[in-house]
């Protein structure tokens, strides 16, 4: 062995035991008397990548694969910086001329579909993933990227199943665990959603996804309280949370503290600019508390980000109406009435504009036919209350009181007393 390969290895061990400023003097050293060293050219990038010098790194791992095309791993660790630094379709490139080496290389294969699962590019995403299980059986982290795969396709069946054999070979892993919780969630199975979410705030108490799934699943059970506690404490954990911040906006909003639910939808919207669901929120509080004109222009930013978004639409069209321009509001809706697919919440917007217009026949046989053809839909609620008003505003008592009856046995609230109170001081000031 020469005295440069001793050195090479003596700064290897140290790497390896962790000992990084012994290791990056040691490979300096090899450089100095043999600048392309690739080996130590290759590790000394990956130093470099480690402590977050990624240029670096770069520059080093390129020079390692100019000194010898061959190297194991060296196009690999290439591809590593390279998604790092955000350059995903260079990574992906990399990790494809690792392969043509070693074709049977999972980890590679991996790599490669977390990338495409980044760009959006699933059904790659899946095949690329797929080949590594193939080359390993029990590669436990490919199973956990084959879950989310799944899970973003909608196939959410096939991503439990996933999910569960990655926690079959790695029964500690916080994240499978946590993105089954999250897929159970979306099948409605949200009691074991709940406890899966526990679990990993057990192993794992500053776990800020899970916190805020924890928080959804308390918001979609009406435990407004411990939904709170869990999305104060995303936001401790990760301030500016997006999702955190327009939840809390959702939870002063059905407590009718319009003004605390305003703040947190317009930090929400800030965050996440792009989201539709915030944007219609804040138009809905700023509608509740009369502010009619900002409400118009958050409800018309909704729609330019989802542009049949229904609680969007029907809350637009609202706040046209209530600003005296019926014609608008009905032109801004007819398109979906027409098409015989617009949503309860739609139908009763439009109902409400013709009831203005004094057209109550034409608003009841619309509200009717919605509601026949909405027979398992919880938006049958609004349609019920609506046309109860239509018939007692037309005398109808009989049919007006059997539509509030069937409102109210659908109507669930998150009653709290002193927010109610609080709500009445206000009305009267």
């Amino acid at each position: 062995m020469s005295e440069i390969e001793i050195r090479y290895q003596q700064a290897l061990q140290h790497h390896r035991a962790g000992d990084q400023v012994a290791a990056r003097e040691g490979y300096l050293a090899v450089l100095q008397d043999e600048p392309d060293h690739a080996r130590a050219l290759h590790r000394l990038g990956n130093l470099d990548m480690r402590n977050g010098d990624l240029d670096s790194a770069e520059r080093l791992i390129r020079r390692a694969i100019q000194s010898d095309p061959q190297l194991a791993g060296a196009c690999n660790s290439l591809g590593n910086v390279l998604a790092a630094q955000g350059k995903y379709k260079q990574a992906i490139e990399a990790y494809r001329a690792e392969l043509q080496q070693r074709p049977d290389f999972a980890v590679a294969h991996h790599q490669i579909g977390q990338l495409f699962m980044q760009l959006g590019r699933l059904d790659d995403a899946l095949r690329a993933v797929q080949k590594s299980i193939f080359h390993a059986p029990e590669f436990a982290a490919a199973y956990n990227t084959l879950g989310r795969i799944y899970n973003n396709r909608g196939e959410l069946a096939e991503a439990a199943q996933a999910l569960r054999r990655c926690l079959q070979f790695d029964p500690d892993n916080t994240e499978a665990r946590y993105n089954l919780a999250h897929v159970l969630r979306r099948q409605g199975d949200t009691a074991r959603a709940a406890e899966l979410v526990a679990e990993v705030l057990a192993t794992e108490p500053d776990h800020a996804n899970a916190h805020r799934l924890r928080g959804q699943l308390a918001l979609e059970r009406g435990d407004s309280e411990a939904a709170l506690s869990a999305f104060n404490r995303t936001l401790e954990l990760v301030p500016g949370d997006g999702i955190a911040l327009y939840s809390l906006g959702v939870i002063y909003q059905r407590r009718a503290v319009y003004e605390r639910a305003i703040a947190y939808f317009e930090q929400a919207t800030t965050k996440l600019p792009d989201y539709a669901d915030a944007w219609c929120n804040l138009g809905s509080s700023l509608r509740a508390v009369g502010q009619l004109e900002p409400a118009e222009t958050a409800f018309r930013k909704a729609l330019t980000h989802q542009q049949r978004h229904p609680e969007a639409l029907s809350g637009l069209a609202g706040v046209l109406e209530m600003l005296g321009r019926q014609d608008e509001s009905l032109a801004l809706l007819q398109p979906h009435i027409e098409a015989g697919s617009a949503p309860p919440q739609l139908a009763v917007v439009y109902a409400t504009a013709l009831q203005r217009l004094e057209r109550s026949d034409e608003a009841i046989e619309l509200l009717s036919t919605t509601l026949a053809n909405n027979p398992e839909s919880f938006d049958r609620m609004v349609l019920h209350f609506k046309l109860g008003e239509l018939h007692d505003r037309r005398r109808e008592f009989e049919q007006a009181f059997g539509h509030f009856e069937a409102a109210n046995r659908l109507c669930r609230t998150d009653f709290d007393p002193d927010n109610h109170r609080q709500l009445g001081d206000r009305i009267v000031s």
